[in-house]
């Protein structure tokens, strides 16, 4: 039994020197003259028990304060900030706060950010005009955790205002999103109404994060902004409310004049799938767009709503150097051609004038376009099964077919009305 105890006494005690032997080891290497080695130093250090240690807290700050590495700093900080030991945070708040160590500020505004304290919140209010931009925005958006208090919200407006960094003025309108919407909006919409403010875009894009009916009007008003960016996210503020008739209406207006394909083609995006037939229009008006995403909306609305008169169009894209836009196209006029009953006249005729289109003296593609055709009235041979899942790819057709093809189905539409275009 004495045997046993003495044993169990020497492994604990084995154990504890190894432990206290790596400890030991690990703050030694955070004063390595390699940094690839101080890094490795704390990332064991962060992933170990003892990060709680309070022997960690004096070699971490000086870490902070010191390291050249900002990834080495920005882990020290972490650990600091989380410390059991309130010495911990206070170092993190109080090296935040000290010029001297201006290069320490963003690694420890970063790990303060989540932090709610009053001591945290004091010192980002008066670092809101830090002049370095990133610890702005850092600022901008742990200040979210304190909207609560009036002067934080009247500092966050005066940073969506005036801010000089994009992001610093972003993250503080979405600061002031996490308001109730009865307040957020308000006051967001009063800066994007202001011609003077530098934070129109993100006030636009702040109203867009509060998710609230109440934002609707104010992004309305915006939709023909000279700003592009005020433009994007109003569209995206308001997509999720496109079956409103006040915001189709006004993506229909805006979608007409938009200069921007970006926005352009969040606008198609939200107005496409509605079955008003002033979409289709709009749709026809876009399928030879030279931007490929709007082009695929417009496409897309054919191949949902289009009829015969939308053929011509479609078969011109077979030609098109991009599979992708060939494929879809394909797919559209074979929705079109589906939608047609069986015993549809114009199907049947242009089954019959397909051979017209295989004698056309071109040798390249017209026969293809001749058995395009016959594939999309529901003959086989250009797609593999369903079944297999694998899709061939659309061959590009010759002009002489594609222009023979668009003759034909002209022809047959002057049959049905002889005053067709």
């Amino acid at each position: 039994m004495k045997i046993h105890i003495l044993l169990c006494s020497l492994i604990f005690s084995f154990a504890f020197m190894a432990c206290a032997e790596d400890l030991t080891s690990i703050l030694a290497n955070l004063n390595s003259s390699s940094s690839s080695v101080r890094l490795e130093a704390i990332r064991k250090l962060r992933g170990s028990q003892y990060r709680s240690r309070t022997q960690v807290l004096a070699p971490l700050l000086n870490t902070l304060r010191t390291d050249t590495a900002f990834l080495n700093r920005e882990y020290a900080a972490d650990i600091l900030a989380q410390h059991a030991d309130p010495r911990g945070r206070q170092s993190v708040i109080e090296t935040f706060t000290d010029p001297q160590f201006v290069n320490s500020h963003e690694a420890a505004a970063d790990s303060l950010k989540r932090v709610k304290s009053s001591a945290v919140k004091q010192a980002f209010m008066s670092s809101a005009e830090h002049a370095n931009q990133s610890v702005r925005r850092i600022v901008a958006q742990g200040l979210g955790n304190f909207v609560s208090d009036p002067n934080v919200v009247t500092k966050l407006k005066e940073m969506v205002n005036a801010d000089s960094y994009s992001l610093a003025r972003e993250y503080a309108a979405t600061s002031i999103a996490n308001l109730p919407a009865s307040q957020a909006v308000p006051l967001l919409a009063e800066i994007l109404g202001n011609p003077q403010s530098k934070g129109r875009a993100e006030a636009a894009y702040g109203l867009r994060q509060t998710r609230s009916e109440l934002a609707i009007p104010s992004l309305l008003t915006v939709l023909s902004d000279p700003n592009i960016d005020v433009r994007r996210n109003a569209i995206r503020g308001l997509e999720n409310y496109k079956q409103r008739a006040n915001v189709f209406e006004a993506f229909l207006n805006a979608v007409k004049t938009e200069p921007d394909s970006y926005a352009k083609s969040m606008l198609l995006d939200s107005i496409l799938q509605s079955s008003d037939p002033r979409v289709l229009e709009i749709a026809r008006a876009h399928i030879a767009s030279n931007d490929h995403s709007v082009q695929r909306h417009a496409i897309e609305a054919l191949k949902r709503a289009g009829d015969k008169s939308d053929l011509i169009g479609l078969i011109a894209l077979l030609s098109d150097r991009d599979e992708s836009v060939r494929s879809n196209a394909y797919d559209a006029i074979r929705a079109i051609l589906n939608r047609l009953k069986r015993d549809d006249p114009f199907r049947t005729r242009l089954s019959q004038c397909l051979p017209r289109v295989s004698y056309v003296p071109y040798s390249n593609g017209t026969r293809e376009a001749a058995l395009l055709m016959d594939v999309l009235l529901g003959g086989f041979g250009m797609y593999s099964s369903a079944a297999s899942g694998n899709r061939r790819m659309v061959g590009r057709l010759a002009p002489e077919a594609v222009t023979a093809l668009q003759g034909v189905v002209r022809e047959l539409l002057r049959e049905e009305d002889p005053y067709a275009d």
